[in-house]
């Protein structure tokens, strides 16, 4: 179940990348840029998705190994109902913060695209 919506994140993670800094909606090439940009190029903002989507997959799994235990299943059954909230938390998240970059051309919300990636991930790697 969670393989299925990492492939889907995945590809959304490359739009995510791709959008400009004027434009909250277009996607656009790594020429469209003016360099005004702190992180100028789609690749670097892909690298740093992909870097909070293995922060989560590390931690998540480290954070709930606390709380289960293999001998009683209700912990499990918990760990399993927590990690598809986890999950929709961060696709919740992510909905909201659908563009990096506000009407001023700021980064803010990138730093909550990576944040929602990250728990998002968590919560799937905690499952798988």
């Amino acid at each position: 179940c969670a393989a299925l919506i990492y492939g889907a994140a995945d590809v959304l993670n490359v739009s995510f990348s791709e959008q400009s800094k004027g434009n909250n909606n277009a996607l656009v090439d790594d020429d469209d840029y003016d360099g005004a940009n702190i992180m100028e190029g789609s690749s670097q903002r892909l690298g740093l998705l992909f870097g909070f989507v293995g922060i989560g997959c590390f931690l998540g799994p480290i954070i709930v190994d606390r709380f289960t235990d293999m001998d009683r299943v209700t912990s499990l059954e918990r760990a399993c109902v927590g990690s598809f909230l986890l999950m929709a938390i961060g696709c919740y998240g992510l909905s909201l913060s659908s563009s990096p970059f506000d009407e001023h051309g700021d980064h803010r919300n990138f730093f909550w695209v990576c944040a929602f990636t990250s728990v998002r991930s968590a919560g799937s790697s905690v499952v798988w």
